[in-house]
């Protein structure tokens, strides 16, 4: 690790010029977080040291068993009387049932975003770091894209999107999706299942922050937020699954 000059990109409010107000830079910092999982992506793991850092095979097959482990795990970590999380049970079986073939495996952050990436000061904006890898393996990385994408709007979109900041002023989803296929040459036409999938990880690890707020080891604001932030999520999961999204 070691020091890195830039800025964080969220929240927005506290940008640098020219990313301080809406506009063409601003709209150019979506590019600039997608060259990370691209550039990610392309690294060839076992050629840096990584082979047996994760375990790529059957690594989307484990996905869904695994979220809900680790849902379950609440009650004993946190004294969680698990609540009624509406489509929970429509997505688990979608995902199960539309899993498909794994691209070719990669280096994952895991929890990519605007919040965990450093920008280099001046324009053209310039990725500098990849921050907080607790999540980082070795499986698709594909997850990454539909992690980052499922915040952005569709160009079709008929609900908002789930994600924690306004993408007003920013590409669409289809743009990015585009500038991320001809970067690394994987195919993104399975994009919906990624991003089903990543708002249910996502889902499953905020919930429990909300199950923390209810036996007092979190704060009123936050659990609220995050137990609203939980339905959101797997509200648009569930559309995205039934296509009504």
């Amino acid at each position: 690790m070691a020091m890195v000059e830039g800025f964080v990109g969220h929240p927005f409010s506290e940008l640098p010029a020219p990313y301080d107000a809406p506009g063409a830079a601003r709209r150019n910092l979506a590019f600039a977080l997608v060259d990370g999982i691209a550039r990610l992506a392309n690294v060839d793991y076992r050629a840096v040291g990584l082979d047996g850092f994760g375990k790529p095979e059957g690594f989307l097959e484990r996905q869904v068993e695994r979220w809900l482990s680790q849902l379950a795990s609440y009650t004993d970590s946190e004294g969680y009387a698990p609540r009624d999380i509406p489509g929970l049970a429509h997505v688990s079986d979608w995902l199960r049932a539309n899993t498909p073939d794994m691209s070719p495996p990669g280096i994952i952050h895991g929890d990519y975003s605007f919040a965990n990436a450093i920008f280099e000061f001046g324009a053209p904006p310039r990725l500098a770091a990849m921050i907080d890898w607790e999540l980082g393996t070795i499986g698709d990385p594909l997850l990454d894209l539909g992690w980052v994408l499922y915040a952005f709007r569709s160009r079709d979109e008929k609900m908002p999107p789930s994600g924690y900041f306004d993408p007003s002023g920013f590409p669409d989803r289809e743009e990015l999706a585009e500038y991320y296929a001809g970067l690394t040459g994987r195919s993104v036409e399975n994009l919906t299942y990624y991003m089903v999938l990543a708002q249910f990880k996502l889902a499953v690890i905020m919930e429990r922050h909300y199950a923390r707020m209810l036996n007092g080891r979190q704060t009123q604001e936050l659990g609220d937020i995050s137990g609203a932030f939980v339905l959101r999520l797997m509200a648009k999961a569930e559309a995205m699954a039934k296509g009504v999204a």
